[in-house]
This record gives structure tokens, C-alpha cells and sequence, in this order.
């Protein structure tokens, strides 16, 4: 095949790709309720629509880049599901393409097998479905990563650039950027000497202004809402001790290190099992016999393989050592791991040193059916639940069910007066969106203090009073938050 034709289905696979992945992930993008977090950063949007640029505080640990990104789709597209989860959606696409524009040179049929993994994958296409930071923030790390291996391994003054972008990006997405940057170190080890590593950064040190000047506009850029606030450059520089100190002191979210490990094999036990292959195999290039044989030199002698062995170890070990553990965390670990599987199976079934390469073809069909299948279990058919393993405090059915008792309500009583009692509302505010006045929000409330004053009363489960004139319902709004909504009778 020539290069012309070679580019020319490339493109058709990248396309085919994308909208394989596309459609995963808007198909009833609605299915799960709005998670506490999504709710808060759909304040901060308001809060940033209303400013003009999004207020840093380190004390919300995020960084501006996801809401500015979140603004413009919302101001697209509306402020719906759709609108507020489309920067995720977005985020994945762009990791799906991501091989197809950076690794094409390390084989045709790598790229398309990684980037339909990336498309089918679990745990890429639940939070490509939710409005949060970590999609953003995992195909940055891995653009962050891949620019890293490559400028190592080229030396190509574009990869710099792409290298001081990507990181400047990172840093305004959110404060964890420190264990991507470890974990491409830990990757670039398995493949470079330490002396290779400085000697390069020494003899290129004269490259670093321009890509420099870069990273600086980019970065301060971001955190000053275009110049216009240099307050949140004084906040950035205190977010990673805010993030160290919540690291080692919350401990309400800390987990045992092999969390993380028990959420992928629940989900995605094909990554544990490449990981442990990984292992072995790595381990066993130790012995020179192994080393010497044509399997052993075809693993040992693709640098791409050793690197992503190499960053999908370290997102493991480095997440797993901290304890401050949430689900979503997840992603960084699975994306890298996914890559290290793809390249794997590729030099299986398309290394020529590897005679029986043609009996390692049936995993394909296989793999993508068990991808596929896992995909549709955790996304369409257990889309969310107290039990779900993706889901960490999440909404229930239950306030979908009472937003649907109190819209009934407000078309009988269009001036209803509704009070949010309770202190864990999130995301109430959000599908409160479109009902104007009438809204209050008094956390603890309780019944008698507020009868005379509200016609709906969303309160704790605690507060269980009864009086003339008033019906209550009992609802589970998430996985803390149990309630009584009272409803006066007119």
C-alpha cells in the first residue's frame, strides 16, 4: 500500500472512529442524573457567564480551563445535559483521535486498534458522560506524555512546543497534574538512562525560551481570565500545597491502594490482566536467554511499548500510594493502560519477528466484543446506582422522581414557593434552572419554622412532621441524602 492510500484510510478509520465514539457518548446523554459535582460546576458557569471569567480560588482545587471550555459549549448548545456534559464529550473524542495524530508513524494498524478501545472503553465513555474535570485532565496527560516520548526519542523542536503547551494545560486543568508529569518521568525511564534524559535537557537548554514564553502566556493567561484578573495567578501558586494538605488530611475519601485495581477489574478486568502480563514479561527480559529470543527482542526492542509499560505503571502506583482516592481518579490509570494493551496485542499479531503472530489475531474481535459489552452493562443498561462501581455519593432515581412531583405541582400552582432545606442539595439548582423566583435554599430547615412561608419543602428524612393541609412524600436524592418533600394541599 503507498502512502497516499495508507493516508487515505487512516483518515477514513480516524473518521469512522469518531463517530463510532461520537455516538456512544450523546446517545440519551440524559440516561444519568446530574452527579453533586456536575451541579456545583454548573454554578461556577453561571458564576463565570455572569463575570465574565471564571474567579480561581485554589480552595476549590480546580483549575480554570474545563469552565471556560464548559461556557463556550453552554453558550452553544444551552444550559441542558447536552450543553454542560459536551466539554467531556469533546475531551474523549480528542484522546480517541489523539493516536491517529501523534503515534501514526509507529504503525497504521495500532492506531485504529487504540483508537476504537478508546472509543468503546468503559470507563472513557461513563466520563466523557459527565460533566467533571478528569476527561479534560486524561487526554492532556496523555498528549502531555506522548509529546514527552516523542521529543526524547526525536528530538523535534515541534514536540517541545507541544510538550510546554500540553503542560501549561495540565496545570490549568487541575492540581494532579504533578502525578502525570511523575508518572511520563517513570515512563521515559523504562526506555531512556537517566544520563540520556539530563544530557538531552542540557544540550537542548537553548530551545526552552521560545517554548517557554508559551507555557507562561498560555498558563497565566488561563488563571487572569485573559489578563483581566492576576489574582488568580496568586491563587494557582497555592494550589498544590492546598491539594497536599487535602491529600493527607481528608481523611472521609481515603482508600486502600489496591481501589483502584479492584474498580478495573470489576470493569475493565482486561487492563489488570495486561498490566500483570506487562509485568511478567518486563520481568523476564531481565533473563538473557529471554532477552535474546525473537519475542524478547521484539518487545524489548519497541521503545513505544517499554514506555507505555512504563506510564501505565507508574498512574498505578502513584494513584494507588495516595490515599485520597475518588473513582473518577480512575481514568488517567485506564487510558495510559489502554494504550500499553493496544500496542501490545499490535506487535502480537503485526511483528515480523514473532512467527506465531497470526494465532494472536482472534483476540481483536474478541476484546472489542467484551469492551463493547462491558460498555453498554456500565453506561445504558446499569447507567448509575448506589452499587455502580463508577458511581462515588451519586444522585438516585429518587430526585428525578420528586422534580417530576414538584413540575406537576407548579402547573397546578404556577407561584409555588419552594424551599431547599436540606444541606446536601446538589444538583438541585440545576434543574431548578428554569423556575425563576420562588427558590430559597436554608440548609436544616425545619418544618414548623417555614410552614406559613413555602408551598413545596424539600427537608432532611430526619424531619418527619405531619399537619393539616400538607402531604409528604419520602425521596433518596443520592447516597447522603435521604428526604421529606412536603407539598401544602390548596
Amino acid at each position: 500500500m503507498n502512502m497516499k492510500n495508507k493516508s487515505q484510510w487512516l483518515t477514513l478509520g480516524l473518521i469512522l472512529t469518531i463517530v463510532i465514539a461520537f455516538v456512544v457518548r450523546v446517545y440519551e446523554i440524559d440516561l444519568r442524573p446530574l452527579h453533586h459535582d456536575e451541579g456545583v460546576n454548573f454554578h461556577f458557569l453561571q458564576e463565570t457567564a455572569n463575570r465574565g471569567y471564571y474567579p480561581y480560588s485554589h480552595e476549590n482545587y480546580h483549575g480554570p480551563l474545563y469552565f471556560y471550555l464548559s461556557r463556550l459549549f453552554l453558550t452553544l448548545f444551552g444550559d441542558n445535559e447536552l450543553g454542560l456534559r459536551l466539554s467531556s464529550i469533546v475531551s474523549g473524542l480528542s484522546l480517541v483521535a489523539l493516536p491517529f495524530l501523534a503515534l501514526e508513524g509507529f504503525g497504521a494498524g495500532f492506531v485504529l486498534l487504540v483508537g476504537i478501545f478508546l472509543a468503546l472503553s468503559p470507563s472513557m465513555v461513563f466520563h466523557s458522560r459527565y460533566a467533571i474535570h478528569e476527561m479534560l485532565f486524561a487526554a492532556l496527560s496523555i498528549w502531555f506524555a506522548i509529546a514527552s516520548f516523542k521529543w526524547f526519542l526525536n528530538r523535534d523542536r515541534q514536540e517541545l512546543y507541544q510538550m510546554f503547551l500540553a503542560l501549561a494545560l495540565l496545570i490549568a486543568t487541575k492540581e494532579t497534574f504533578i502525578i502525570s508529569g511523575a508518572a511520563t518521568v517513570i515512563g521515559l525511564l523504562f526506555v531512556f538512562s537517566p544520563v540520556r534524559l539530563f544530557s538531552q535537557l542540557w544540550a537542548a537548554r537553548k530551545d526552552y525560551a521560545a517554548p517557554l514564553i508559551l507555557f507562561t502566556i498560555v498558563l497565566f493567561g488561563i488563571f487572569s481570565g485573559g489578563f483581566r484578573w492576576f489574582g488568580g495567578i496568586y491563587e494557582m501558586f497555592l494550589a498544590v500545597p492546598q491539594w497536599i494538605g487535602r491529600g493527607t488530611g481528608d481523611t472521609g475519601h481515603f482508600k486502600p491502594f489496591v481501589f483502584y485495581s479492584q474498580v478495573l477489574w470489576m470493569t475493565e478486568p482486561w487492563l489488570i490482566v495486561g498490566l500483570i502480563l506487562g509485568g511478567i514479561l518486563f520481568g523476564a527480559l531481565l533473563l538473557p536467554t529471554f532477552r535474546k529470543s525473537r519475542f524478547g527482542s521484539a518487545l524489548v526492542g519497541d521503545s513505544l511499548l517499554r514506555f507505555l509499560f512504563g506510564l501505565s505503571l507508574g498512574f498505578w502506583f502513584l494513584y494507588g500510594v495516595v490515599s485520597y482516592k475518588t473513582v473518577w481518579l480512575i481514568i488517567s490509570q485506564s487510558s495510559a493502560v489502554t494504550l500499553f494493551v493496544a500496542r501490545f496485542i499490535y506487535l502480537l499479531i503485526f511483528n515480523q519477528q514473532i512467527s506465531s503472530r497470526r494465532y494472536f489475531a482472534g483476540l481483536v474481535p474478541l476484546l472489542l466484543a467484551t469492551i463493547g459489552y462491558y460498555s453498554y452493562l456500565y453506561n445504558f443498561k446499569n447507567p448509575y446506582g448506589l452499587n455502580h462501581p463508577y458511581c462515588y455519593v451519586h444522585t438516585t432515581d429518587g430526585l428525578l422522581r420528586m422534580m417530576s412531583d414538584i413540575k406537576d405541582y407548579r402547573k397546578r400552582y404556577p407561584n409555588a414557593r419552594i424551599l431547599v432545606g436540606v444541606n446536601s442539595y446538589w444538583p438541585l439548582p440545576f434543574y431548578f434552572r428554569d423556575f425563576g423566583n420562588g427558590i430559597a435554599y436554608q440548609g436544616d430547615s425545619r418544618f414548623e419554622d417555614f410552614k406559613d412561608n413555602y408551598d413545596i419543602m424539600i427537608l432532611d428524612s430526619k424531619e418527619n412532621s405531619a399537619a393539616a393541609g400538607w402531604i409528604s412524600k419520602y425521596n433518596r436524592l443520592s447516597a447522603v441524602q435521604e428526604t421529606n418533600t412536603y407539598y401544602r394541599t390548596k
